[in-house]
């Protein structure tokens, strides 16, 4: 019994039999009965819990079955931002943390992890196995280039994440050079104005 994340499985058996004469196989539901010569492959299973009844039969009659019991999940989870979340490349000058909201969907949810960094390193990297729809890191971020992102995992390891946002943090304020005119005195009434700026 386990879980796959796609909808075509191997149907491998063997039996112990040495006239075996037929064999089949169906869904729980017995919408789908099947014959096949071993081995095959079962395509389009639905999502969810499927349980698989193996048949086979002697060439007197004798039938015996057996069953295996697992779970599809092929759909990656489905998330975004809500409106509350800073757009992409936004720059500002508030450096008390910052605040995320997503939106989810997904029915076998596993976990979420919101990761955050800067120019050189991870500032946050936090996984939550509970439905977090908002993340607020509080600490005091430095003046630098930020980016972060969502990822959502189901049961299945099928994994989605958000785009990766950028926010830029600078309190600083540029730094104005005048090269022209200089401090002194003119005989002139036009001057040429030079300027430059490190910010």
């Amino acid at each position: 019994n386990r879980t796959y994340n796609i909808t075509t499985v191997d149907l491998n058996v063997s039996s112990t039999g040495t006239d075996i004469s037929g064999w089949w196989w169906s869904n729980d539901s017995n919408a789908i009965n099947q014959t096949f010569v071993p081995n095959t492959t079962i395509s389009n299973l639905p999502q969810g819990t499927t349980i698989l009844f193996v048949g086979t039969n002697d060439s007197n009659n004798n039938r015996n079955q057996s069953n295996v019991t697992f779970f599809v999940d092929s759909i990656l989870p489905n998330l975004g931002y809500r409106p509350q979340t800073l757009a992409n490349n936004t720059n500002t000058t508030f450096k008390q943390g910052i605040y995320v909201n997503v939106s989810i969907n997904d029915t076998n949810f596993v976990n979420i992890t919101f990761t955050l960094v800067n120019s050189t390193d991870t500032v946050n990297r936090t996984t939550f196995t509970t439905q977090v729809l908002e993340f607020n890191h509080t600490q005091t971020l430095n003046d630098d280039t930020y980016r972060y992102n969502v990822t959502v995992c189901d049961v299945a390891s099928n994994c989605n994440t958000t785009d990766t946002r950028t926010m830029r943090i600078d309190t600083q304020p540029p730094n104005i050079f005048i090269s022209s005119p200089a401090n002194r005195t003119y005989n002139i009434t036009t001057v040429d104005l030079n300027v430059s700026s490190t910010g």
